[in-house]
């Protein structure tokens, strides 16, 4: 079964970073949601450098082909092809593959090293841009994630979709009294219901055991995730899940009124202005922190990765979309940048956001124009 990872935690994340091995395959390209032809074509591609890749690193292709299997399998996948969003990220290693749908366009990309390259997932994840929203409405349920550019509606997993479906699954033959009204043909009893099954603490009742559902699928969808959540919706259920969920992510105020005809970019439209000051909060002082002399800072590339293996680092701005390719030893803590891209060379600027990852710091992946210097990386340390 091809599994499809569709929730880019920063767990995940870390996970990726501290995954080693002699081969690590990654591989990234922007796809189609409805599918189309030239994605499996660019895949194939994209499999035919990573192989090239390997046997210059000198694996024989023999052996090359099968650590690409588990990605060579998924051409044939229409079903596969056609669950995509706008990216897609695989990384292969010992034999294992992970694959994350990205709800944004990625750079086209093959690295082979002995990590996996990570600085494209990080623009939306580590970079902290990411944030939910949950459209509310008791005819529809939506969660969607997206950051500054994009929106996507994410698979809501064994939750009520609307307050009919959530009924459907309630047993409220246990909440209802009955008795014999009338006789109705060949001694049938018709029965007439009372109580409380039709009164407003009733319709009070089932609308927070649907509110209680969709808490509980929302919480095991993102992974228990501290970014921000964006409720739209009518006051009265955006208030009553405030009452059943009253986590500290969960912002104050919302998206108002019925959100089911507005579209993925309709309401990242309307949630990003209530978010925005959160995270450019949190990078301004960041940035200010590098720019103002009164902390140690790294700013050149070699500096930057050695004080992220050794932990040092408090938090690094990097350009997403810039590569320094080149090597480093972490036995003789020795970084070096080569002019061209060379068979196994890691872009060190992945390795500095990885390794800050690992150690628990902040990476702020951002367009180079975004970078508070011009300096190629923007280090605080620690010490």
């Amino acid at each position: 079964m091809i599994r499809l990872i569709d929730m880019v935690s920063p767990q995940t994340v870390r996970a990726l970073a501290e995954s080693a091995g002699q081969h690590c395959v990654s591989i990234y390209m922007p796809t189609h949601r409805a599918g189309s032809e030239q994605d499996p074509i660019r895949l194939k591609n994209l499999l035919s450098a990573a192989q090239a890749e390997l046997v210059a690193m000198g694996m024989r292709r023999p052996a090359a082909d099968k650590l690409l299997e588990p990605a060579t399998r998924l051409l044939a996948s229409g079903r596969f092809w056609a669950e995509l969003g706008d990216g897609l990220a695989l990384f292969l290693c010992d034999g294992e593959i992970r694959q994350i749908r990205l709800p944004n366009p990625v750079e086209e990309l093959v690295a082979v090293a002995r990590q996996f390259h990570l600085k494209p997932l990080l623009a939306t994840v580590a970079g902290g841009e990411l944030f939910y929203v949950l459209a509310l409405s008791q005819n529809q349920v939506r969660l969607l994630r997206g950051d500054r550019y994009s929106m996507s509606e994410l698979d809501l997993m064994n939750v009520p979709h609307s307050l009919d479906e959530a009924l459907q699954f309630d047993d409220r033959e246990r909440q209802l009294q009955s008795h014999g009204s009338s006789r109705v043909g060949r001694g049938r009893v018709a029965a007439a219901f009372h109580g409380h099954a039709l009164d407003k603490d009733a319709a009070e009742e089932d609308l927070s055991r649907f509110v209680a559902a969709i808490h509980r699928g929302v919480e095991a969808t993102t992974a228990g995730s501290p970014a921000p959540l964006v409720l739209a919706g009518v006051t009265r259920l955006t208030a009553l899940y405030r009452r059943v969920n009253n986590q500290p992510h969960i912002l104050e105020y919302g998206v108002e009124g019925n959100p089911e005809h507005l579209s993925p970019e309709a309401l990242r439209s309307a949630a990003w202005p209530l978010v925005e000051p959160l995270f450019d909060g949190d990078r301004q002082a960041e940035a200010e922190a590098l720019l103002s002399g009164k902390r140690a800072t790294a700013k050149e590339v070699e500096a930057a990765v050695v004080a992220a293996f050794e932990g040092r680092i408090e938090s690094v701005f990097v350009p997403v979309q810039h590569h320094v390719w080149g090597s480093f030893e972490p036995d003789t803590l020795t970084a070096t940048e080569h002019g061209e891209r060379q068979p196994g060379d890691r872009d060190l600027l992945d390795v500095i956001a990885a390794f800050t990852l690992i150690h628990g710091g902040k990476v702020f992946a951002v367009d180079a124009a975004a970078m508070p210097s011009n300096d190629p990386v923007g280090a605080v340390l620690r010490f």
